[in-house]
């Protein structure tokens, strides 16, 4: 018969292959005793009362012959009482054997108490060692997450960052932009000012004087307007002049309304000399059976000469009759040139609602540097 297996193997901390190994093998080992304990006190038991059973009736029997063989009975009287004392005995010691084997049963109960309570602390530790790994693993979710929010925070700061400095590039931008603007303006106005100023009537050509651009003089009864400075370049006023050019041609007084007849244009003196052949007619020698009537008929008709001065339809001939719509003494604004005046410009360039103000560039600037500082720490790793 087998040895019994107690004591059984000691449970370490850690659950893992080597706890689960020793805990079936404890299983095994209580197992195997509950069946030894139990045994060996069933049989002693039956036995003891097989024993007693068969001691029993043999003192019976014999008490039934002893009665009925009365003499025989007092005879053996004695050897029968002994028997009957060695029957109680064998009853008593059936007794005892089954208070041992109730007492193997209650020793097989409490290993099997034990063996339920081990059981029980193994199922803790695996529940435990389970919500421990659950831990773990919420603890890495959280982890996890923490990671993607830091990460989501340090895009949105890089976001921000090349945001604000986009925003102060385009400010800065819009900035340049609007002092470039204004330059222009500036420029724009200057010259605009320069044409104002200096297309003016100056006086009569004197070869002393510097003249300017757009300077306006007269000489020998014509206008010229300067196309250069300069001094001491007589006023000739055709293709090949490159100081002046011809503004109003002198008509036979100066003032008439036309510059030529027919593209023939008046001498020095003012005189334009026409013939029959310039107006496509006939000399006044020719002679033809038929009558001619000239295509430029009405033009003729509206020459005419005044003591000496050419008309045309009662108007006195010229080359200049005005100057952006104005006659006589002309005095020309920067409205009349389209351009702005300077008072104008002033308030313009004073407008703070189109023109970004310097507090407004020292705000973006200080933008910037706030978005290169996240830019630089983000870069660092302390975003």
């Amino acid at each position: 018969m087998s040895s019994m297996k107690y004591p059984y193997r000691d449970l370490g901390v850690t659950f893992d292959r080597q706890f689960r190994n020793d805990l079936n093998a404890n299983f095994d080992d209580i197992e195997h005793d509950i069946r030894m304990i139990g045994g060996e006190a069933a049989q002693q038991a039956l036995e003891a009362a097989h024993e007693a059973e068969t001691q029993a009736i043999y003192a019976r029997t014999s008490g039934d012959y002893a009665q009925d063989k009365g003499d025989y009975a007092a005879q053996q009287g004695d050897y029968a009482r002994v028997q009957g004392d060695a029957a109680s005995l064998a009853v008593n010691n059936a007794k005892n054997a089954l208070a041992v084997a109730n007492d193997a049963v209650n020793n097989a109960n409490t290993a099997v108490e034990s063996a339920n309570i081990a059981i029980a602390n193994a199922n803790n530790a695996a529940a435990s060692a389970n919500d421990a790994a659950a831990n773990a693993n919420s603890a890495a979710t959280n982890a996890n997450n923490a990671a993607n929010n830091a990460n989501t925070q340090a895009t949105n700061a890089q976001i921000a960052a090349q945001t604000a400095n986009n925003a102060a590039q385009a400010a800065n931008q819009a900035a340049a932009n609007a002092n470039e603007a204004a330059d222009n303006a500036n420029t724009a106005a200057g010259i605009a000012q320069d044409i104002i100023d200096n297309t003016r009537y100056i006086e009569p050509y004197n070869p002393d004087t510097t003249y300017y651009k757009n300077n306006i003089v007269s000489y020998n009864g014509s206008s010229f307007i300067a196309k250069q400075t300069t001094t001491g370049n007589t006023p000739i006023g055709d293709a090949n002049d490159p100081y002046w050019g011809l503004l109003a041609q002198r008509g036979v007084d100066g003032q008439g309304s036309v510059s030529s007849v027919n593209n023939k244009y008046p001498d020095v003196n003012g005189n334009v000399t026409i013939t029959a052949v310039d107006v496509d007619a006939s000399p006044s020698n020719h002679t033809h059976p038929e009558l001619h009537i000239h295509d430029n008929k009405t033009v003729l008709d509206g020459l005419s000469d005044d003591e000496g001065k050419l008309l045309y339809n009662g108007m006195p001939v010229s080359s200049v009759t005005s100057v952006n719509g104005q006659t006589g003494n002309v005095n020309l604004t920067s409205v009349d040139v389209g351009a702005v005046s300077q008072e104008d410009f002033v308030a313009h360039s004073a407008d703070t609602t189109k023109h970004v103000t310097q507090s407004e560039k020292n705000a973006w600037n200080a933008a910037q540097a706030k978005a290169n500082d996240l830019e630089i720490l983000y870069w660092m790793g302390a975003m």
